[in-house]
């Protein structure tokens, strides 16, 4: 589908395992007060759907829905809801921008990490909007990848440059969470309904650097590099070795929260 130009390359299995570790705990912690048992939810983007069959388990009496645009992302969360026995969790292949589900259908709806990938990011928040009921909430959260810091600042360059140039899609915005607020209100949202707020990614523990690491090097084995890279393939996955073994080491991540009321 023509809003999952993330996937460049069609779907790379490197790709969704590096999404695999998140959960509710740690990426949805600013939209937990919102759920109750009974919520149905919508997750939009719901890539590999570890994130979804874990807010399944949250909404006991509700249920949650996982969309994305690709089949072999549908299939590993439908194996994923199996395999934990979560009954009342579903996934189907579809659009952002075209969501397949009447108005007002659903309690919650959240995007994780999914807005600032997007050729057409309002044409997204207009779709959440438009499906959400009355008196419920869009939850998204997108990175400021551009506020990435390493240390040694000296390993910052390649790992920053592998983070802005070659794990993003032919439409990410490497400043696309602090752009929420703006759609938000475009979107017809009223400023006193909407709640921003911020998080971060902080890697530093010795099983963190290597888990870390391992997962993204993986990740970079199957981008091709081009004559007018800054750094290699060779030179970033060398620099992930030298970052993972420092024990001086860290990485933190920004990304801004929004709760949207309707």
């Amino acid at each position: 589908m023509s809003d999952n130009s993330y996937y460049s390359k069609g779907f790379q299995k490197e790709v969704s395992d590096s999404h695999s570790w998140r959960n509710v705990e740690n990426s949805l912690g600013f939209m937990l007060d919102y759920i109750k048992e009974s919520s149905n939810i919508l997750d939009v983007g719901c890539g590999p759907g570890t994130i979804t069959v874990d807010l399944a388990s949250h909404v006991p009496k509700g249920h949650v829905t996982g969309i994305d645009t690709y089949e072999d992302l549908i299939l590993q969360g439908q194996q994923k809801a199996s395999d934990s026995k979560q009954e009342n969790v579903f996934f189907r292949v579809a659009s952002a921008t075209s969501l397949p589900f009447e108005d007002n259908s659903f309690d919650v709806v959240v995007a994780h990490q999914v807005l600032l990938h997007l050729a057409d990011p309002e044409a997204a928040f207009r779709e959440m909007r438009r499906v959400v009921k009355p008196d419920g909430v869009v939850c998204c959260k997108d990175a400021e990848l551009d506020s990435l810091f390493v240390f040694p600042m000296a390993l910052e360059p390649p790992i920053k440059y592998y983070f802005l140039n070659k794990a993003t899609g032919a439409h990410t915005s490497t400043k696309g969470g602090r752009k929420n607020k703006s759609i938000a209100l475009a979107c017809g949202f009223a400023v006193e309904n909407t709640k921003l707020s911020c998080s971060t990614w902080c890697f530093s523990s010795d099983h963190e650097r290597m888990w870390f690491s391992d997962m993204h090097k993986k990740r970079m084995s199957c981008i091709s590099s081009s004559g007018g890279d800054d750094f290699s393939k060779t030179e970033i996955m060398d620099t992930w070795d030298q970052w993972a073994k420092n024990p001086n080491a860290l990485l933190v991540l920004c990304h801004i929260e929004i709760i949207c009321r309707k």
